[in-house]
C-alpha cells in the first residue's frame, strides 16, 4: 500500500452517484424508480444542476431499459420534464452481459461519452446464463461493469427491484445476491 496513491472520490451527484463506480437505486415496483433516474437524466442534460449541486455544463446520459418503451413512455417522460433529448441515448435492444454484451456497453460508452449510464432494471441484462443468486456468478459480472466505470469515468446507475421480503433490513431486500449490493459504492432507495 506504500506505493498507492490517494485519490478524493469525484461525485456526479454528491453523496449520492459517485463518478467512475457504480450505484444502485433500488425500490418496490411501481414507486418511481425509472421516473427518478429520468429526472436525474433531465437535469444532467439541461445542465441544471442536481439537487444540492451546482449548474454544470450539459451532459450526456445513456440509457438502457428493459422494461418501458421508448417511444411511448421514457421520451414522453423525458418531454414533460424538460429533457434536452439531444443529450440523451438510449440502446435499442437486449444486451447480455453474460454474453458479450459488457464488450456492446463500452461500445456505446466510448460513442456516446455519458456522465451517467442507466442500466433498468439491472438483472434483466445480467443474462440469462448467470444466476442472479449466486454471490460468485454475480459478482464476476459487477466487477466487470464497475472496470467499465472506472475506466470510462462515469457514473453507472443500476435500478432494481426489492424482493417481498419486508422484515429483511432494506439492504439485503435487493432481488438476487447481496453481491450486487457489495458491488456498488452507493446503494439508494425509493420509496414512499
Amino acid at each position: 500500500m506504500a506505493e498507492v496513491a490517494t485519490e478524493p472520490v469525484s461525485w456526479l451527484w454528491h453523496p449520492y452517484i459517485p463518478k467512475g463506480k457504480l450505484t444502485l437505486l433500488e425500490g418496490d415496483p411501481g414507486i418511481g424508480k425509472s421516473w427518478i433516474s429520468l429526472a436525474i437524466t433531465t437535469a444532467l442534460s439541461l445542465g441544471k444542476g442536481l439537487p444540492g449541486a451546482e449548474v454544470t455544463e450539459p451532459q450526456a446520459v445513456l440509457l438502457a431499459s428493459a422494461e418501458d418503451g421508448l417511444g411511448d413512455t421514457i421520451r414522453p417522460r423525458l418531454d414533460a420534464m424538460g429533457s434536452d433529448v439531444g443529450n440523451v441515448h438510449a440502446i435499442k435492444g437486449a444486451l447480455d452481459f453474460g454474453n458479450g454484451g459488457l464488450a456492446m456497453l463500452e461500445g456505446y460508452i466510448d460513442h456516446v461519452r455519458p456522465a451517467l449510464v442507466i442500466i433498468d432494471p439491472l438483472v434483466a441484462y445480467i443474462g440469462a446464463g448467470v444466476d442472479i443468486h449466486r454471490a460468485n456468478e454475480t459478482r464476476a459480472v459487477m466487477a466487470k461493469l464497475a472496470d467499465i466505470a472506472e475506466k470510462h469515468g462515469c457514473a453507472i446507475l443500476g435500478v432494481r427491484h426489492l424482493t417481498k421480503g419486508g422484515t429483511l433490513k432494506p439492504i439485503y431486500r435487493g432481488l438476487g445476491s447481496i453481491d450486487f449490493a457489495a458491488a456498488c459504492r452507493s446503494v439508494l432507495m425509493a420509496g414512499c
